[in-house]
């Protein structure tokens, strides 16, 4: 077992200072002024900010590592510098392509037969029934209407490990695709659509009656907007209790956006994501002289984002996701301890899990992190 005293604990409402953490293998057994050290191996904290592992809910890749081509040891090497940064659970991302999708779940498995020590409850499909008119970054040869046959066939494909899927509400037969969503226990998020308050508002009420909350992805990019007399897909979070990704890494959404956004919304339902590419969180100077490619497309990170070369589209970003947590922090003003207690809290809420917390019984990986949230120890099934 161990005792970490003099941390400053991290919780959804704020910071709790003055009580000792007792963990063990990965759970929380006591929150206390007063634990015996007897028997147990002793961290002084001096202070730090002590946090449940981060999650990156929304990633391609990182690094020299895009998950859409990555090989086995490639996976172990992106998750062991994720977690260099106290990333401690990922979902990683894929448009849909059959092959690339086929791949990743053989290496997910492999990685998890071997006892590899990323969380993973699983991967995002974006896509492919989507609005092509909302496509973004996704390839055009990703998409197609809704469709059982194909919904079936992504399910096979996925061999039991899709967790989250992007749908857009305004497209014929949808409703059909989203009953085999909620019979696989596959999360429906609503994202690259063009759709109505409306039809968004009528698809979560369906959701709901089926006993799923759903999600929304990347809130106000790729989605029909907030017009104020023809308000769209990025009105749903303040006129139902949807969960909703929102990138907020200074690129994807303006500040002003931000702000509002933090002042308006449930912070309750709010999932801060990087959406981030190949080269997210290399420094600058060690990406001059390399080549990214995204599904067989180049891609140059730079101070907008990760973009396509030749058409200058926004693919995805070059943060991860402390940098958007600290962005966040930084415009909306709430403190970085507050925005870390909130994000870990609502990531593990919306996927079902009890790792976001710190609380007695609570089953979490720990990171330590000084004020700027950098990374000073990681503590995995009770292991640093």
């Amino acid at each position: 077992m161990i005792l970490f005293k003099n941390g400053r604990i991290i919780t959804p409402d704020g910071t709790v200072e003055g009580l000792n953490l007792l963990y063990n293998s990965g759970r929380v057994e006591q929150l206390a002024r007063d634990i015996s050290e007897k028997g147990r191996r002793v961290v002084d904290l001096k202070g730090k900010l002590i946090a449940p592992g981060l999650s990156e809910l929304h990633i391609h890749g990182c690094s020299r590592w895009g998950f859409e081509d990555i090989d086995l040891d490639g996976f172990r090497k992106a998750a062991e510098f994720l977690m260099g940064l106290g990333i401690t659970t990922i979902i990683p991302t894929f448009q849909w392509d059959s092959k690339a999708v086929a791949n990743a779940a053989g290496i997910i498995k492999a990685y998890i037969h071997e006892g590899g020590r990323m969380n993973i409850p699983g991967i995002y499909i974006e896509g492919p029934f989507i609005n092509p008119e909302k496509k973004g970054g996704i390839s055009q040869s990703a998409l197609a209407p809704p469709s059982i046959d194909l919904m079936n066939e992504i399910t096979k494909t996925g061999n039991g490990l899709i967790r989250i899927m992007t749908i857009a509400p305004e497209l014929p037969g949808v409703d059909a695709v989203l009953e085999l969503l909620i019979k696989n226990n596959i999360l429906p998020a609503f994202g690259h659509s063009d759709c109505s308050l409306s039809e968004a508002e009528n698809l979560y009420d369906f959701c709901i009656s089926r006993g799923v909350r759903p999600g929304m992805t990347h809130l106000c990019n790729a989605s029909s907007p907030m017009s104020h007399r023809n308000p769209g897909l990025a009105m749903l979070p303040f006129t139902r209790d949807t969960y909703f990704e929102l990138n907020a890494d200074g690129v994807h959404i303006d500040d002003s956006i931000l702000k509002l956004i933090n002042l308006a919304a449930s912070e309750n339902r709010l999932l801060l994501i990087s959406d981030a590419l190949i080269s997210a969180g290399l420094q600058p100077d060690m990406q001059v002289e390399e080549h990214f490619t995204y599904y067989g497309k180049e891609v140059v990170p730079t101070s907008r984002g990760v973009r396509s070369k030749n058409e200058d589209i926004l693919s995805g970003s070059a943060s991860l996701i402390p940098d958007v947590i600290c962005h966040y922090s930084e415009i909306t003003g709430l403190s970085i301890e507050k925005t870390v207690g909130t994000f870990t809290h609502n990531a593990s809420g919306f996927l079902g899990l009890n790792s976001g917390t710190i609380t007695n019984g609570s089953l979490t990986d720990l990171a330590v992190f000084n004020e700027k949230l950098e990374l000073q120890e990681l503590f995995l099934k009770g292991q640093n």
